[in-house]
C-alpha cells in the first residue's frame, strides 16, 4: 500500500491573509465552489510517512522564522472539476535564527 500525498502549505495570520480568506469566502459562496484557506504551497505530492514529514518540517522551522513573501505575476489554470489563480512568490527578506545550542 502507497502512503497517500502530501502537500506543505504556508499559511498566514497577518491581517492581508485574513483578507485573502475572506476574498476566498465571498468567492466560494457566490460559485457555489468549495472554501478553502488561503496558503503558498511550499511542496506537494509527498509520499513519505505523514509523521517524517511532521519531523523534517519542525526541524526545518527550527533555523527559519520569518519571511516576507512577494508577488510577481499571476496564472490561472482551468480544469474539469475546478478553477486555479497561481501567484508567483518570491521570499524578499529573510530573518534566519543562528543561534546555536
Amino acid at each position: 500500500m502507497t502512503n497517500p500525498e502530501h502537500s506543505i502549505w504556508l499559511v498566514s495570520d497577518t491581517p492581508e491573509g485574513k483578507m485573502y480568506d475572506a476574498i476566498i469566502k465571498r468567492l466560494a459562496e457566490k460559485y457555489d465552489a468549495p472554501e478553502f484557506q488561503s496558503h503558498i504551497t511550499l511542496l506537494g505530492k509527498l509520499t513519505m510517512e505523514q509523521r517524517k514529514i511532521s519531523d523534517t518540517i519542525r526541524a526545518l522551522a527550527e533555523e527559519q522564522r520569518q519571511f516576507l513573501v512577494g508577488f510577481t505575476g499571476m496564472e490561472m489554470r482551468e480544469r474539469l472539476w475546478h478553477q486555479a489563480l497561481f501567484l508567483r512568490a518570491v521570499v524578499l527578506v529573510a530573518a534566519i535564527n543562528l543561534t546555536h545550542s
